[in-house]
């Protein structure tokens, strides 16, 4: 399923399309942006989001809809991942936001399975986002 960007969170979007079973997303940005470094956040709203998604850039977006405009009612797309290096290692990133009560229930959770890969060819790199609400009174956060 093509979907624009915007108006409400990628989870929404994409709990949305699985309902009517959506197979995978891709989103579309609404903005001529570099999207490498844009991050897709799960915001815990919807549940456990089980379809892949992606975001492609507004002007591969605006081609894609043009295609699909001009009668071509399906597209085939194929994904491709590279491997930057090869090492012995498999590299495990685990993002977490550190107020959402599913993390808070994750950690003790999975506390003796990273347990048992620490001393295999896994290593793992906890990573947190962080952010502040646009639209929220500064009163919510503290500078201490």
């Amino acid at each position: 399923m093509l979907i624009d960007r915007g108006e409400c969170t990628f989870s929404t979007k994409v709990h949305n399309a699985s309902r009517i079973n959506a197979s995978v997303v891709i989103f579309a940005d609404n903005v001529q942006e570099d999207i490498e470094h844009i991050l897709m956040i799960d915001d815990h709203t919807q549940g456990n989001l089980e379809i892949p998604c992606l975001l492609i850039s507004y002007e591969d977006g605006q081609l894609l809809k043009q295609y699909l405009v001009e009668g071509q009612h399906k597209a085939t797309l194929g994904l491709r991942f590279e491997i930057a290096e090869k090492s012995d290692y498999v590299h495990a990133s685990v993002w977490m936001t550190p107020d959402a009560p599913t993390v808070q229930k994750f950690i003790p959770e999975f506390r003796d399975t990273f347990a048992q890969f620490e001393t295999t060819e896994i290593q793992w790199q906890p990573r947190y986002v962080l952010w502040q609400c646009g639209t929220c009174s500064n009163d919510h956060y503290s500078t201490a």
